[in-house]
């Protein structure tokens, strides 16, 4: 772990500024004052102090300053920085990282290696360890994010004409629903639409995070999966290295994740950790959202178990993130046969269909409707079979969804992604698909319900590879299940969060769950049956930026 002093100044330092090398071949100017005998970008180790957060090594952009106690281990506010609209953030430094999994000694082990651990990707892929896919944004490796420690609050608002989504401890929480939207003659929390400095215009639902996000400034981005990715793999390997409370205030043997309001002003599984009841007009007559990072104690709520930690990371309300969508078509179903190992069903129209493409059923009787099926095999251009036992199909008439999923290409900069469904630039929509994103191919469960859980027995459920064009690699960036890695019951691991499954055109992911969502709600939480245009007061969000 070497210190800045520990480097060989390459030239005399000029304006106070010191020349170190980084890697080989490669060099960096830094304040001395600022930084001599400081650990710039070190994630840390998993289940000590200060892990999961870090120094940013590079010129803060305008506006962003360092905290009291930003560059000490052991700060409550190490790595933790405020922008110019009181907006704390969090550093979080690029790592490596490598999934051990055996069924037996290891269970979904996750290891974490810092930039100090090896000098660039090669070496690290030669250790089998990875890069994550949150350090990569517009074609350029990334020395790590800024990610806001709280989710939105609405500050600077004047009615009409400005109004920032801002990270504000204490904040009431804004929502992606016009219930809670502020005017001239009331004290309601806000919505994403009175987000409207900028130049913004939010729209009053999931897809207005993108432009509120952008209330604080150009450079920020509505929060992606693979960010909140790096965020829940620091914290299962923190998870999984801590013995106890010390650094790790969320320890417990069999309930060892992050702690939130998942129970109306609680936490289903530590009814110590409560949260404070909002004060504005619209949150204090109803007893669901809590303020943003108010929980006690602070620290069970965080990522790392620390206060410098991101709060909130499950309940309270749901968080929109960008990265992951769907183009989506449905077929009418006209007949339905099965043999007691395969069901026969056949279409109205050409499927375009191939073997292990995965379709939804619905409209169906129940042993076949309202669940995920890979396809078996296609004996027609109207006809396909999946995996069943059932023989006795009283039910013929149904239908049939298919669809892809895309994921945000490396050479994407989040920050120029929009969040409608017509452009180049749109997050959503046949356009934007084709200009940004890639094919992904989830895991789901064959035959199983759309609601799951993260956790099978004792199978593998974090996808890992190191080539960054494997599909593993890609659903470990985005936090998605491996085979297998999903089942009705989950496991203690993943804190029982919920996975569901889904296929629906425009989809827009969801993370963490909500104040009535029980053990559900949790770090690896996610939704993928909802869309762009939904609106809730459950569903918020959280800005990142990238330097």
């Amino acid at each position: 772990m070497p210190k800045i002093s520990e480097y060989t100044e390459l030239v005399t330092p000029t304006d106070d500024d010191l020349l170190i090398t980084v890697s080989a071949g490669v060099t960096k100017k830094i304040k001395r004052a600022n930084f001599l005998g400081k650990t710039l970008n070190y994630i840390g180790i998993a289940g000590t102090t200060g892990f999961g957060v870090g120094i940013c090594p590079n010129t803060l952009p305008a506006g962003m300053l360092p905290l009291v106690g930003y560059d000490v281990i052991g700060h409550d506010q190490y790595g933790n920085y405020q922008y110019s609209d009181g907006s704390i953030m969090v550093w979080v430094p690029k790592f490596y990282y490598k999934v051990l999994h055996d069924g037996s000694t290891n269970i979904n082990k996750v290891l974490i290696a810092s930039v100090y651990d090896y000098e660039n990707e090669t070496a690290a892929n030669a250790a089998g360890y990875a890069l994550h896919r949150a350090f990569i944004d517009g074609g350029v490796i990334k020395d790590g994010f800024f990610i806001d420690k709280y989710k939105w609050s609405l500050t600077a608002f004047v009615n009409g004409s400005a109004g920032i989504a801002s990270s504000i401890k204490n904040g009431n929480p804004i929502t992606s629903s016009a219930d809670a939207n502020r005017d001239a003659s009331n004290l309601y929390a806000g919505s994403f639409a009175d987000c409207i400095s900028n130049s913004q215009t939010p729209a009053e639902n999931y897809g207005g995070a993108w432009a509120a996000a952008k209330s604080r400034g150009n450079d920020f981005a509505n929060s992606s999966m693979f960010i909140w990715s790096a965020i829940k793999y620091l914290n299962i390997a923190h998870g999984q290295a801590a013995t106890s409370t010390t650094n790790c205030a969320w320890y417990l043997t069999n309930k060892n994740y992050p702690k939130g309001n998942n129970n109306y002003g609680a936490d289903i599984d530590d009814a110590t950790c409560t949260f404070a009841a909002c004060d504005d007009g619209y949150w204090a007559a109803r007893n669901e959202a809590r303020k943003n990072g108010s929980g006690t104690l602070f620290a069970k709520t965080t990522h790392n178990g620390q206060n410098c930690g991101v709060a909130d990371l499950q309940g309270d309300q749901w968080q929109i993130c960008q990265g992951l969508t769907a183009i989506v078509s449905a077929l009418t179903i006209d007949n339905v046969t099965g043999d007691g190992t395969y069901v026969t069903i056949q279409t109205t129209a050409v499927h375009g269909l191939v073997a292990n493409n995965w379709v939804m059923l619905t409209s169906l009787q129940a042993s076949l409707t309202d669940k995920m099926w890979k396809v078996y095999d296609v004996p027609s251009t109207t006809t396909i079979r999946i995996q069943s036992t059932e023989a006795s199909i009283t039910d013929t008439a149904g239908t049939l969804t298919k669809g892809k999923f895309y994921a945000i290409k490396e050479s994407v900069s989040i920050k120029d992604v929009t969040g409608s469904n017509t452009g180049a630039t749109d997050h959503f929509g046949a356009t934007g698909v084709a200009a940004l994103m890639e094919e992904v191919i989830p895991n789901f469960a064959n035959g199983g319900g759309f609601g799951q859980l993260f956790g099978n027995s004792t199978n593998q459920v974090l996808p890992f590879n190191i080539s960054r064009t494997n599909n593993s690699y890609k659903l470990g960036g985005l936090a998605l299940p491996d085979v297998s890695g999903m089942s009705a019951g989950g496991t203690n691991l993943f804190g029982l969060d919920y996975f569901y499954q889904y296929l629906i055109n425009e989809m827009c992911p969801i993370l963490g769950g909500y104040w009535n969502d029980s053990a559900g709600a949790g770090v690896w939480s996610v939704y993928l049956n909802l869309i762009r245009t939904s609106s809730y007061r459950s569903v918020s969000g959280r800005a990142c930026l990238y330097v």
